[in-house]
């Protein structure tokens, strides 16, 4: 299923993470492993913002909403920040998006797979000395951490 393959994409990715975390800090691994997690993180709010139009129900259509365009407004600092500190990015972006109405249980599911990515890239962004990158990842951690509480809630 789609939502399978993005949990073994993510975690594929979490652990080579978590391999330059430990092994390597050249810029060329660097950079293609934090281009993919922007390429997660793209797919990731895409797939936020279809469960947005999708919801029935009001709480999640609206903390879905709120949630998917401040997303795509720390992706935008957090991409800036990383090209104007290491240079290019590179990544590629595929996806195939859940477009039914999912349940709060898969979408916090979901959500809380892509946050367990999310902490190794920002593990990893403090080993880069990027401090700005390093915020905007902990900004968008955050934003996941309110949008779990609150699908959480009803």
């Amino acid at each position: 299923s789609t939502t399978r393959s993005r949990v073994v994409r993510m975690s594929i990715l979490s652990e080579s993470i978590t391999s330059i975390i430990t092994e390597s800090k050249k810029k060329k691994t660097i950079n293609f492993v934090f281009g993919e997690f922007i390429a997660q993180s793209l797919i990731m709010a895409d797939q936020i913002h279809t469960w947005h139009w999708v919801s029935d129900e009001k709480n999640t259509h609206e903390v879905l909403g709120d949630n998917y365009k401040k997303m795509r407004d720390l992706l935008d600092d957090l991409v800036e920040g990383y090209i104007s500190n290491v240079g290019d990015l590179n990544y590629t972006y595929s996806s195939k998006l859940t477009t039914k109405n999912s349940s709060k249980k898969l979408i916090v599911r979901e959500l809380n797979e892509y946050r367990s990515l999310l902490g190794d890239t920002i593990v990893a962004s403090k080993s880069m000395g990027l401090p700005t990158v390093n915020d905007n990842l902990v900004e968008l951690n955050a934003l996941l951490d309110k949008a779990i509480y609150l699908l959480g809630m009803k």
